[in-house]
């Protein structure tokens, strides 16, 4: 079929995988190894069941968690956002109480040391700081062994590959080309269907090349994924030409491992090539660590399988996009009654009564039963798939196993269904590679933006199969990796000169397909001038008497620049310069006599502010208030006099102690003349006025403190 055509099984499960929210500090996870233990025999063996468990203590280095779970004492896992400066997450780390003391292989994952007892108060206070991504326990538990009390002695050898349709995969792939990383409790190299089977490994509990088994359970998967096969003795496994890696996570007898020892596994596994890995380990789903971990598989082209556990119940956990958990069916499509089920579960694959091989003295084989085993089968199924086409995807693995699972379960969620390897195969067949490039759009900082310190860059991104990662680079340099939604990144900008800087975040999908976005941003890290300028009034003097009028002048200086100067009278502004000096004339006649207020204010361009004040006296001469009025009269006019018609000169005289400013003269309320002394004279032509006619006369001197005198005068007109 075309790509085109090419969909997800469950739009629905997908949907809600995507949708799986942030890791739960607290969350309490489970280790769950279906480990054989009893008798060996060649054939037919006895079969190892997960009807029941039985718990085995930790000892002093764990403490007791909700259900049973551990955590390492004085250790907790710790995430970053990615960008975040070594020195901020010390800081960061410090003010909680905690230390980082290693990081977990490439993963940008750190083991913190933090007090003993203080697991959970450390883990809360770093979960609600926003430049950590999560912060969680070191959590550990023990195996899940049991036996049966009714085995089934004569049960066909490889019911479970033939259950799920392998031999039609195998017509088209085995397995060839594919390594297969194995996160359990150490492989035995020489098991005679194992042998030639194993490349080099790791001992990431220990740090060193040995991986030969501790326990069983790591050599049983082993031999589930990739016993050799078709070699006329033993046992068939799914993926028979695969490589198997094995990479030990634990140097404890009872197998129980540490969540950072299964991340640093699966990263190991990663950075030497595996494309497929497995871990037979329940709760893993719900570490920030392990997540991490697998995202960054998937950005390789990888898919890692786990385990969903032999408790029998539904815990509530939330899905996982990042990972596949495997529940287990028995031969009829029913759901194992020890297997989990729930939400959380992808699909399922055989895990009843699963024949593969048993470590040494022995190096025999063994019918076992667990999750444990139904995970590495699915795993298996992948190496085929990857197998048949090295192009696919991480995404288009899934879907192709997801797509063609066959219902099973039995009114349990077991996701999916089913795996159905030849289904699946078939279904591979005309599918080409997905070459659609993702979708990014960078969010944050805006284009333009003035950017200092640490600042926070986010981005979208999608793509039609899913997004394996989105990197974040400046200047044309890589600086970080997110593998989850949503994006997001610190960027120090501190490492970057001032001035334009472009930011640029690029999209991967797991078949390699890329895309970008990017923008320039300004940066500016100048240190932030906190020095005020340094000014000083010249003149006038502190606490000098001033009159009239008097110069007021300041000067500044600054330790980069005097952007403004102000002069201040009595808190109201006289004088605004932009200069390092500033001058004006106060007018001390404009204020009464006594102390007068001056202040000068100088800023930089930073807006530091610094200022300068005394205070003066005003002694101005204030003359005594002049309250007498102007003496004024008529020369030769008297009130109630006579006018004879014709051609009559009016004289006004008028008289003042500090003198006459203005003096005026009106005939019939009509002003006539004036003068600005004391005398006046006016020509006044009576000849057309009535005889017997009264005419009113008025004069009005002042002086100059505005005192006035009105002399007013009634003559009569006669006859010439």
């Amino acid at each position: 079929m075309s790509r085109t055509d090419y969909k997800p099984a469950s739009q629905a499960r997908h949907q809600r995988r995507s949708a799986h929210l942030g890791l739960a500090a607290s969350s309490s996870l489970a280790l769950c190894l279906a480990l054989a233990a009893g008798n060996l025999s060649a054939a037919p063996p006895s079969e190892i069941g997960s009807n029941g468990r039985q718990e085995l203590p930790l000892g002093q280095a764990s403490r007791t968690h909700l259900h049973g779970a551990k955590w390492l004492e004085g250790q907790i896992l710790v995430r970053p956002v990615p960008g975040l400066s070594s020195e901020r997450m010390g800081s960061i780390l410090s003010r909680a109480g905690g230390r980082a003391e290693a990081r977990i292989g490439s993963l940008d994952v750190w083991k913190v040391r933090v007090p003993p007892g203080a697991e959970s108060s450390v883990v809360a206070a770093l979960a609600s700081n926003p430049n950590i991504e999560f912060a969680e326990k070191d959590l550990v538990v023990e195996t899940a062994e049991t036996i049966p009390n009714d085995p089934y002695w004569n049960d066909p050898y490889f019911w479970h590959l033939q259950h799920i349709d392998a031999p039609v995969a195998w017509d088209y792939a085995r397995g060839a080309g594919i390594t297969v990383g194995v996160c359990d409790t150490g492989v035995d190299s020489a098991h005679p269907d194992l042998a030639g089977k194993l490349v080099p490994g790791w001992n990431v509990a220990s740090n060193t090349a040995d991986t030969s088994p501790i326990a069983a359970h790591g050599t049983r998967v082993a031999g589930v994924i990739g016993a050799v096969s078709n070699n006329g003795q033993g046992i068939a496994s799914a993926a028979w030409d695969a490589a198997i890696m094995p990479i030990r996570v634990t140097n404890r007898t009872d197998g129980a491992a540490s969540l950072s020892a299964i991340a640093a596994c699966v990263d190991w596994a990663r950075q030497n090539g595996a494309r497929i890995v497995n871990a037979s380990y329940y709760g893993l789903w719900d570490s920030g660590a392990v997540t991490t971990a697998a995202d960054r598989l998937r950005a390789a082209g990888g898919l890692l399988f786990v385990s969903a556990g032999n408790y029998g119940t539904d815990p509530g956990s939330a899905p996982n996009a990042s990972m596949i958990v495997v529940a287990s069916i028995d031969e009829n499509d029913g759901k194992s009654s020890f297997s989990n089920h729930g939400a959380y579960v992808d699909l399922a694959a055989p895990g009843n009564r699963i024949w593969s091989t048993e470590p040494n003295p022995d190096r025999l084989y063994r019918l076992v039963s667990g999750t444990s085993f139904a995970s590495p089968l699915a795993a298996g199924v992948a190496a085929l798939l990857m197998s048949a086409d090295h192009r696919l995807s991480p995404s288009q693995v899934e879907d192709l196993i997801l797509q063609t699972a066959v219902p099973a379960g039995w009114g349990y969620d077991i996701g999916e269904g089913r795996i159905d390897a030849g289904a699946a195969m078939l279904s591979l067949v005309g599918t080409s590679p997905d070459t659609t490039p993702p979708s990014v759009v960078l969010t944050a900082p805006s284009a333009g933006a003035k950017v200092s310190g640490e600042v926070q860059v986010t981005a979208n991104a999608s793509d039609n199969i899913g997004v394996a990662l989105v990197e974040l680079h400046a200047a044309g340099q890589f600086v970080a990796t997110d593998n989850d939604a949503p994006y997001a990144f610190v960027l120090d900008t501190t490492a970057y000169a001032d001035g334009s800087l472009q930011i640029q975040v690029v999209a991967y999908d797991s078949n390699g397909n890329q895309a970008a976005a990017a923008r320039t941003v300004t940066v500016d890290n100048r240190i932030a001038d906190t020095t005020a300028p340094i000014v000083s009034i010249g003149s006038p003097a502190a606490g000098a008497e001033v009159s009239g009028s008097v110069t007021f002048t300041a000067n500044a200086s600054d330790n980069e620049a005097v952007a403004s100067l102000q002069l201040y009278v009595a808190e109201s502004l006289a004088a605004y310069c932009s200069a390092t000096t500033c001058s004006t004339t106060l007018d001390t006649t404009r204020y009464p006599n006594g102390s007068l207020d001056l202040r000068a204010e100088a800023r930089d361009p930073s807006g530091n502010a610094a200022s300068d004040g005394r205070r003066v006296e005003v002694r101005n001469v204030v003359a005594a208030i002049d309250t007498t009025p102007p003496t004024v009269d008529f020369v030769g006019l008297r009130d109630g006099g006579t006018v004879p018609q014709g051609n009559v000169r009016v004289s006004v005289n008028a008289a003042d102690d500090r003198g006459v400013t203005s003096l005026r003269l009106y005939i019939a309320d009509v002003l006539v003349a004036s003068s600005s002394n004391g005398s006046l004279s006016y020509q006044w032509q009576t000849r057309k006025l009535p005889v017997g006619s009264t005419q009113t006369l008025r004069a009005v001197a002042s002086d100059a403190a505005g005192n006035s005198t009105e002399r007013r005068i009634a003559v009569t007109i006669t006859k010439k």
